[in-house]
């Protein structure tokens, strides 16, 4: 994979995007993937390892970076996290003043689209704080978006209108302790005040509903360690999958393991959330 640095000023901040360009293969495909709170882009490029799969199927990476609240000072995991402007209410980490990220992403997403010169709309990743920005970023509503896939994170606000249809693909953590699947309150590595945690099946299905996809049902399977379910016809625009997946705390399913904080709860290196992403969607990976 070909690795370049965009650098653009958008808004009121400088902005970074780390691209995973093929070599071997024209780009036909784009996936953006968003970090989460603390990361940056290549934290999360190194994390997925999703180079792994795109290199042969002509998949492109978009790795953009948050902001963080002293765009003066280096991003630090603690002092001074990267944290995207997903409409969560968090006392910390914060991103900096008039982030305008669901706005940065569009454009991003245009620009990229003209400069590969794709003939579909890229698709999103994201995990936690990134995957609440997927959902902040398709409700702005300023860029259309080929499919959204949500690890660890979700919707941080109910929808207040119609949000624009996205097949999205939800892979939670049974056991995730920061993203408790029945909710609760819950306290994160930066702040000691208890945030409260809505319960997630609720959240993911007023989305679903708010993309047309009213009725649900549970998908038998046997292909992984998970149940999961269905909002919606998942052969149209409205379709929403949920893969709530055994023993999983908060954590990227396969990732490198580059965060060991035991207040993350537990691991699962045997399934790989990059190829079972690709594989739903259709982007060339095999089966996770």
């Amino acid at each position: 994979m070909i690795r370049q640095r965009l650098e653009r000023h958008y808004g009121h901040w400088p902005r970074r995007c780390l691209l995973q360009i093929p070599q071997s293969a024209p780009v036909r495909d784009l996936l953006m993937v968003l970090h989460g709170c603390g990361g940056t882009a290549s934290w999360m490029a190194v994390e997925t390892a999703l180079e792994i799969h795109a290199e042969a199927t002509g998949l492109a990476l978009a790795f953009p970076e948050a902001t963080r609240a002293d765009m003066t000072r280096p991003a630090h995991f603690m002092n001074n996290a990267p944290c995207w402007d997903d409409g969560a209410n968090r006392p910390q980490p914060k991103p900096a003043n008039n982030a305008d990220d669901a706005a940065w992403i569009c454009q991003l997403s245009r620009d990229l689209v003209k400069q590969f010169g794709l003939s579909r709309p890229p698709y999103l990743a994201g995990f936690s704080n990134g995957a609440g920005m997927i959902a902040a970023t398709i409700e702005h509503g300023a860029a259309p978006f080929s499919g959204a896939a949500y690890v660890c994170g979700y919707p941080r606000r109910d929808p207040v209108a119609v949000v624009m249809p996205v097949p999205s693909l939800f892979l939670m953590g049974e056991v995730d302790p920061l993203v408790p699947w029945g909710g609760g309150d819950v306290v994160l590595p930066w702040h000691p005040d208890f945030i409260a945690v809505p319960d997630i099946s609720t959240r993911i299905s007023r989305w679903a509903h708010a993309m047309g996809a009213k009725s649900s049902a549970e998908v038998p399977s046997s292909a992984g360690p998970w149940r999961s379910w269905r909002y919606g016809d998942i052969e149209t625009t409205a379709g929403v999958e949920v893969r709530l997946i055994q023993r999983l705390g908060h954590h990227w399913p396969g990732g490198r393991g580059q965060w060991t904080d035991p207040r993350s709860g537990a691991r699962r290196d045997d399934i790989d959330a990059g190829a079972i992403i690709l594989d739903y969607f259709g982007l060339g990976a095999g089966e996770g």
